[in-house]
């Protein structure tokens, strides 16, 4: 009995098309595309609190030409947190006669008439830039004369 081997009997061809192997590589790398910025996503709005006790006074300056002074509680990719917010309020005429009776006053946020918290939540896209103050700058002085009262 002579029993003739037939190799093709045996092999198993995969026959994947380019347009196939196309798809499922893109399929992949949008998986791991999206897998990515979810991790980015969730690292970023899981920042760190900053100890408000321990920080230190921020000017921040927005696209709107208003200036807030406080304590940075969170800085992200996404936005910025302050507490023990104070704004500057300008008091009489600034001309050129009387220029010399313009006052500025540091208002304490929480006071107006539609009654916010003390914490602001500030976007980024709407911050110019923000600084760091000395402990030894007039803001920082009379923010620390108005809470000893």
């Amino acid at each position: 009995m002579n029993i003739k081997y037939d190799k093709s009997m045996f092999e198993y061809k995969r026959n994947i098309s380019w347009k196939s192997r196309f798809v499922i590589l893109f399929i992949i790398t949008i998986f791991v595309a999206g897998v990515a910025l979810l991790v980015d996503f969730y690292r970023d709005k899981k920042a760190k609190l900053i100890d408000p006790n321990e920080s230190q006074y921020y000017a921040v300056f927005l696209t709107n030409d208003q200036v807030y002074f406080g304590k940075m509680l969170i800085n992200n990719k996404f936005e910025m947190v302050l507490s023990e917010v104070y704004y500057v309020s300008v008091n009489g005429q600034s001309t050129t006669e009387q220029l010399g009776q313009t006052q500025f006053q540091l208002v304490k946020l929480g006071n107006e008439i539609h009654g916010p918290t003390d914490k602001m939540f500030i976007n980024k896209d709407q911050i110019l830039f923000y600084e760091q103050l000395r402990n030894d700058s007039t803001v920082v002085k009379t923010i620390n004369d108005q809470s000893s009262i």
